[in-house]
């Protein structure tokens, strides 16, 4: 996405990822198998992913670069709602309609969605020509060359990976799973435990406040992962006995301590390049989270899986298998440790 965005610009590769979206959308809301309920999800992913990279180098571009990270901050605070409304708003909905219909309804939003976009966004202000580049094979070539040899790329990168993939695995699957078997918790408390850890990314603008204020981003990276390790550690010892509003707190603060330097990432990223390279650069480090999601989600089911084989207790389980997550903590804060401070 950020290669297309830096070369055939914004407005084209929005519209076309909303639409296709919306195809997947529907194609799940109108599924009677699991072969087209897969296929319309593996649509709906694809065009989403085209999504965030497009709005940063559009803020890139319309906005002052020491404005950059606010914006971005300011632009997943309205996205973070999107997160909250698939948590009790949805299950709401699904129970008193169905799920398809939910689905039918977005499919509608996003078609409307990709219509506004081709209409009214401008992928650059008039006369502004170095925001793309020519979409050449040479071109692209050395946009990834000048972006993956820089060694701080790959150290927010991967800091990114390990914060990034909690958010994703935990938040996104194993809190669930854990509230369900273990706490045997019902659908809507579990929607409402996690409503907040999935809204977490609207604290962002404090820390993109904090990085602004004192000139610095290390001790952004190395706050967070000094909370991700310590609020982590009750994953690993066991969370029988606390209460639902006590686990609504800790995953709150967990995500907050996953999500809240995205912005401050973006930033650091963007500031190594110029202008052209942009969406390529932000593309890049947004793959790392979702990665890291991806491992930690089946790495710590293939975990449970074995013990389970073992005959181990299911609560005991899931305790030795989030030793992952205060274990990626601690390497976060190493990675943080290793970043070389740039200006803000």
């Amino acid at each position: 996405s950020g290669i297309l965005v830096d070369t055939a610009g914004s407005r084209r590769c929005v519209s076309l990822a909303l639409v296709i979206a919306a195809a997947g959308t529907l194609c799940f809301a109108l599924s009677e198998s699991l072969f087209t309920a897969c296929a319309g999800r593996v649509l709906t992913a694809l065009g989403l992913s085209f999504v965030s990279v497009p709005l940063m180098k559009l803020i890139s571009v319309w906005f002052p670069v020491h404005l950059f990270g606010r914006m971005t901050a300011l632009a997943l605070v309205v996205g973070s709602f999107g997160y909250w409304a698939a948590t009790t708003p949805v299950a709401a909905l699904s129970e008193a309609l169905g799920w398809r219909a939910p689905f039918l309804g977005m499919a509608t939003l996003l078609g409307i969605l990709a219509v506004l976009v081709h209409i009214t966004v401008r992928d650059a202000p008039p006369g502004n020509h170095s925001a793309t580049v020519p979409l050449r094979l040479r071109e692209i070539a050395g946009m990834l060359k000048t972006i993956v040899s820089n060694r701080q790329v790959w150290l927010l990168g991967f800091w990114y990976l390990l914060q990034g993939g909690f958010y994703f695995s935990f938040v996104g699957l194993w809190a669930g799973q854990y509230l369900t078997c273990v706490a045997g918790m019902d659908a809507t408390t579990i929607g409402w435990v996690l409503a907040p850890a999935a809204i977490a990314i609207i604290t962002t603008p404090i820390f993109t406040w904090i990085a602004a204020a004192t000139g610095k981003r290390k001790p952004v990276f190395l706050g967070l992962s000094i909370a991700s390790t310590l609020l982590s550690i009750p994953l690993a010892t066991g969370l029988q006995g606390y209460s639902a509003p006590i686990l609504c707190a800790l995953f709150f603060l967990l995500a907050t301590a996953a999500t809240g330097g995205v912005a401050v990432i973006f930033d650091g990223a963007k500031s190594l390049f110029p202008l052209a390279l942009s969406g390529t650069v932000c593309g890049f480090i947004n793959m790392f989270p979702l990665i890291g999601g991806a491992l930690m989600q089946q790495g710590i089911g293939s975990l449970l899986e074995y013990f389970a084989s073992q005959r181990i207790a299911e609560s005991t389980s899931f305790t030795l298998s989030f030793l992952v997550y205060p274990i990626c903590a601690l390497l976060s804060l190493v990675l943080a440790w290793n970043y070389r401070e740039l200006e803000c």
